[in-house]
């Protein structure tokens, strides 16, 4: 047997429901990665099993830098190396083996016409290259220990060379997924007459509105609008008038490309006002992460939250959890609440943020929290096209709608691209002549974005 590596990994088995010690032997010419419970087993020749890795495809964790993923024929099997640099190693060997194989599998199978499944497996195979490379640059280009002026000039300029390969390499991928998206597209999200787009005045959001909103009531109303600071900054308004409820709040986003997942990094904060009360508590978001981009998308929520309220002197930590590389749930939420000056919660929530949560109290009694899937959808309203104004969104890129809807991706491209120059061009303007984006709804207030007539300043005084 020719082996190229061999080694200790930990591989994930549903049988011990764990992850068990095993000793690894790389095959090169066989194409083969045989696992043994021992290193003395192995040279005992009492092999425990074996991964074929002709046509398998390698996949790494964003979370995780010891773990990685072989997928083949339609299985998946799971290993942890010691450190992300022993990790790197088996990738590179895994590799170069599987490469050799599926090039001769390709050879044996002249004629063979790939199909959508088979473009995804190589879309997979170049993201975790980059991956990798991604994480090779984070390591190779610490210059902190070069004291030579000359030695860090050269230094910088390689980096930035690497880096603009590495974002070449990632506009390739996306333009590659488009390519198949857009050979393939059958959504049923896009077999509405296009004539249709935008002419109804009421449209049922697609997601259910979570509990922040759907305890102010019957009588809601929000409004969304765009700062137009650089970076762009979202403000938003909703208010219950029956409850006296009001929600103030800011965003902006930082991005993040992660191999095979985008993540989006919400900065800001809201405020909801009880005013009945006089409380207002503040409130951070968490971060929302787009997962497997290249092959069937979703989307889950991680990060730490926080609410507080200076005045009942309350607040609550909550931890959106992503999920596990392997095992483990999706959209997992848990939450501590606490009183006044304590240091240890009254009240402890577990459970899905999407879906039903618990209570653990300070007495030791449990109950269920809240279940948002018995919440009802709240419908949206919006006015029609033709009496929205010029910078409301659905008017703005109506273009890009209709294009998309009609699979038009080109079009969709070129309509998109026509009006983030225009707003280029009007930018340049406005700072050659010195002028401020005016905003219609909202004023900045400090760091925040406040809404310029909120239920506060219409309610009569309550209080002398």
């Amino acid at each position: 047997m020719a082996s190229i590596m061999e080694g200790p990994l930990s591989k994930w088995t549903n049988v011990m429901k764990g992850w068990q010690y095993r000793w690894f032997v790389l095959d090169y010419n066989a194409g083969l990665l045989s696992y043994y419970t021992s290193k003395d087993k192995m040279m005992r020749g009492s092999r425990r099993g074996c991964v074929r890795l002709k046509g398998a495809v390698i996949g790494i964790d964003d979370e995780d830098d010891s773990t990685f993923t072989i997928t083949v024929d339609q299985k998946t099997f799971h290993f942890q190396a010691r450190d992300a640099d022993e990790r790197e190693k088996w990738i590179h060997a895994l590799e170069g083996t599987i490469l050799r194989h599926t090039l001769q599998l390709q050879e044996a199978e002249a004629g063979f016409v790939p199909s959508v499944q088979d473009f995804d497996k190589k879309l997979s195979e170049a993201d975790a290259y980059l991956q990798i490379l991604i994480d090779q640059l984070k390591v190779g280009f610490d210059h902190k220990n070069i004291h030579c002026f000359k030695m860090q000039h050269h230094f910088k300029n390689l980096k930035e060379t690497t880096c603009s390969m590495v974002e070449s390499i990632k506009h390739c991928i996306v333009l590659l997924q488009i390519a198949k998206v857009t050979s393939s597209l059958s959504l049923s999200v896009f077999n509405k007459d296009a004539s249709q787009v935008c002419k109804s005045d009421q449209r049922p959001s697609t997601l259910p509105v979570g509990p922040i909103v759907t305890v102010m009531g019957s009588l809601q109303t929000s409004t969304p609008n765009s700062t137009g600071e650089p970076p762009p900054i979202s403000a938003f308004y909703a208010e219950c008038l029956n409850r006296k409820i009001q929600f103030n709040a800011h965003i902006w986003t930082k991005s993040k490309f992660l191999g095979m997942s985008i993540g989006v990094h919400n900065i800001g904060q809201g405020c909801v006002s009880c005013l009945e009360h006089d409380e207002h508590y503040i409130l951070t978001f968490p971060n929302g992460y787009g997962r497997s981009i290249l092959t069937v998308p979703w989307v889950e929520l991680g990060g730490e939250c926080n609410i507080s309220c200076s005045k009942s002197g309350y607040s609550a930590n909550i931890v959106f959890h992503t999920k596990p590389f392997y095992g483990g749930k999706k959209h997992r939420i848990t939450a501590d609440i606490f009183a006044p000056n304590d240091k240890k919660s009254f009240c402890s929530i577990e459970g899905e943020w999407n879906g039903v949560m618990y209570a653990k109290w300070a007495t030791g009694e449990n109950t269920a929290f809240i279940d948002t899937k018995k919440i009802g959808i709240v419908k949206k309203k919006v006015r029609k096209l033709e009496d929205q104004l010029d910078y409301e969104s659905r008017r703005l890129w109506r273009d890009v709608t209709v294009n998309l809807k009609l699979k038009d991706i080109d079009a969709a491209t070129d309509a998109k691209h026509r009006l983030e120059e225009k707003q280029r061009a009007e930018a340049r303007e406005r700072k050659e002549k010195e002028q401020q984006w005016e905003t219609r709804l909202f004023h900045e207030d400090g760091e925040c974005w406040v809404y310029d007539e909120p239920l506060l300043k219409r309610l009569p005084t309550q209080r002398p």
